[in-house]
């Protein structure tokens, strides 16, 4: 069952993508807070993320950084309403998969979590065999 953490500091914005994704079948955890969402992919193991960059506390690239320390494979997505080339490219560094500026489109999304889906589904079909 792929799992999904949605991490962003307004829980409305938290609550449509959880709504969006539970409806397609995807296990969805959420975290309004940096630290918590650490916490939950240190303990769920998620494979897809979607993080919003400007948190109080820790920020979402700071979780990006980690959730890469832990595992390379996993993917992540930035949905935030910060438009900058700077910190756009340091994300991609990191290895954010997509760097998406709000307002986002609901079929957008649905497009890009059928290819993050079927990346993590490779992967892990790759590492049974």
């Amino acid at each position: 069952m792929i799992k999904i953490l949605i991490l962003d500091d307004d829980a409305g914005t938290c609550n449509h993508l959880a709504k969006f994704f539970r409806s397609r079948g995807y296990t969805v955890l959420t975290a309004i807070r940096g630290e918590d969402a650490l916490s939950l992919i240190e303990k769920e193991k998620p494979q897809i993320l979607f993080l919003d960059i400007q948190m109080e506390g820790i920020s979402g690239l700071d979780v990006l950084k980690k959730a890469k320390e832990d595992n390379p494979n996993v993917k992540a997505v930035m949905i935030t309403a910060i438009d900058d080339e700077t910190i756009k490219r340091q994300a991609e560094e990191i290895g954010v998969v997509k760097y998406i500026t709000k307002p986002f489109s609901f079929d957008m999304l649905e497009t890009l979590i059928i290819r993050l889906v079927n990346d993590v589904l490779k992967l892990e079909g790759t590492k049974k065999t």
